[in-house]
């Protein structure tokens, strides 16, 4: 392979990757926000997934496999001989590559923020048709590195692909359609900052919520036992 960086088109394509790998860690930031704002609805229905990993599991595994699309694309275009290789393989495994992102993309809103199972089932299937023709290219001109290196992103989507197709199972047959709207309605729990904060009104077991001159945890004019009494014996003086 030479020198990593061969010509300056080479230190061009190592930017342009890396962009794309920093763009791709952000959106891992962003899909972390809106699993955490879709924490009911999760845990709800991937409890009942059988063989469904832990959460921070998928942040884990898109780390990994997204530095070997990246490695797997530098080498491809670093290695590209653009005056003897077909010019059918540079574009349509560019193009192939630039839609498969924005799906992948895409599928997080889809999934997360309009929990729309189905187009989000449809969206990794488009995905891994798309890893597979680029697969496919590799191997027919004896891209084996690449092919190695990319081969893991498909494979994963194919468990994604068994987990939503699961999903969308539990939404249609295990449960309810009355539950399921209610779990799609549901906001994250609102946790405090510090749980061991006394509320600012409390609660009247006999009646409507009172102010906080009403409660006599809040009440200033209330004092300890030991004070009261010491109170009560000056006052009989």
């Amino acid at each position: 392979m030479g020198n990593i960086f061969p010509t300056k088109a080479d230190v061009g394509i190592f930017y342009v990757l890396s962009v794309m790998l920093f763009a791709e860690f952000y959106a891992g930031m962003l899909q972390l926000d809106l699993f955490r704002k879709n924490r009911v609805w999760y845990e709800a229905i991937s409890r009942r997934i059988i063989a469904m990993p832990p959460s921070w599991l998928f942040g884990v595994a898109w780390t990994v496999i997204y530095c070997f699309i990246w490695a797997a694309m530098f080498v491809f275009f670093r290695d590209n001989d653009y005056t003897t290789s077909p010019s059918y393989l540079i574009d349509t495994v560019t193009l192939l590559f630039v839609f498969n992102i924005m799906a992948n993309k895409m599928w997080t809103y889809v999934f997360f923020q309009a929990r729309q199972t189905l187009y989000a089932m449809l969206m990794i299937l488009f995905i891994i048709v798309t890893d597979v023709v680029i697969l496919a290219m590799f191997g027919a001109n004896a891209r084996w590195t690449e092919f190695g290196l990319f081969i893991a992103y498909p494979l994963w989507c194919c468990y994604a692909l068994y987990l939503n197709v699961m999903w969308l199972y539990v939404e249609t047959h295990v449960l309810q359609p009355a539950e399921l709207e209610t779990l799609k309605r549901e906001p994250a729990p609102v946790v405090r900052a510090n749980p061991n904060a006394l509320p600012s009104v409390t609660r009247n077991p006999s009646g409507p919520s009172s102010s906080n001159t009403e409660s006599p945890m809040y009440n200033r004019h209330v004092l300890p036992n030991g004070m009261r009494q010491r109170a009560n014996v000056v006052k009989s003086h």
